[in-house]
């Protein structure tokens, strides 16, 4: 055309509606792993998206019980802003850990905001309860909680790394509704960044730092899954998964109210 623009005409074709997958996973110390979901695409005929998410974890594991994890979750898009995703969310959880079992359900609405490829935001709305059973007993917590995260990643290949970085910053107000669960605050702050060099950029140096900490609440009145633990390949390589930490009176980690770490690699 005169503007320099070109006429296209383009044929679309919906993808199917339905979908189904599963994941099957073994370790030698964490045993098998089974994941399966279920997915509906376009719900409502306005983009809207249903899945259905099942887990069972440690199945024969040498070190704890089983895990269970059932979620339901539904994706609206452009919800407010084109940029932005609402959604409601369902899970319920159990976990048998090696100092404690934990039974949860969530239930939350939120907003995920995508400004681009590498920055996103989200915020949510959520009503907890949990039970858990340690060597001081049951304890019932009962809470809402604002989480809010910011992601930003600018690595050159999210899975194999070369070049560039990745920063996550997280806060988790949440108001306790009885006398066993308190009113504070999780925060959490990670980085990642990497620099290749040599022929073909064969060498890698690759460094990470994470700081976080509960404010306001007393450690015995705080949720299990907003407590610190250390150890592992995902957090410091050599160590055994969650072993470095503070420690019960059976010398099993218990979690603690701050975590600091901090590893380079080449």
């Amino acid at each position: 055309n005169a503007d320099n623009s070109l006429d296209v005409d383009l044929l679309v074709t919906e993808q199917k509606l339905r979908r189904i997958g599963g994941g099957f996973e073994y370790s030698s110390i964490d045993g098998m792993r089974l994941t399966g979901y279920w997915l509906h695409r376009n719900l409502l005929r306005g983009g809207e998206r249903l899945r259905v998410d099942a887990d069972i974890e440690d199945i024969g594991s040498s070190l704890t019980g089983m895990d269970y994890k059932l979620g339901v979750r539904i994706d609206r898009p452009a919800t407010l802003h084109p940029d932005i995703t609402g959604y409601v969310a369902a899970q319920v959880t159990s976990e048998d850990e090696e100092d404690y079992d934990q039974k949860t359900g969530t239930f939350g609405l939120g907003f995920t905001y995508m400004h681009d490829d590498e920055l996103t935001a989200d915020i949510a709305l959520q009503f907890r309860a949990l039970q858990v059973d340690d060597d001081s007993g049951r304890t019932d917590f009962r809470l809402f909680a604002l989480p809010m995260s910011v992601t930003w990643d600018r690595r050159d290949v999210s899975t194999d790394a070369k070049r560039g970085f990745w920063l996550f910053g997280s806060t988790t107000p949440f108001f306790g509704l009885q006398d066993e669960t308190g009113t504070g605050a999780q925060m959490v702050a990670e980085g990642r960044g990497y620099y290749s060099f040599g022929a073909n950029d064969r060498v890698t140096l690759a460094g990470r730092s994470r700081l976080g900490t509960v404010l306001s609440s007393e450690l015995e009145e705080t949720p299990r899954d907003y407590l610190f633990y250390s150890g592992g390949g995902g957090s410091v390589r050599g160590y055994d998964y969650q072993s470095i930490g503070p420690r019960d009176a059976l010398n099993r980690p218990s979690g603690g109210a701050s975590l600091v770490e901090a590893s380079l690699e080449l």
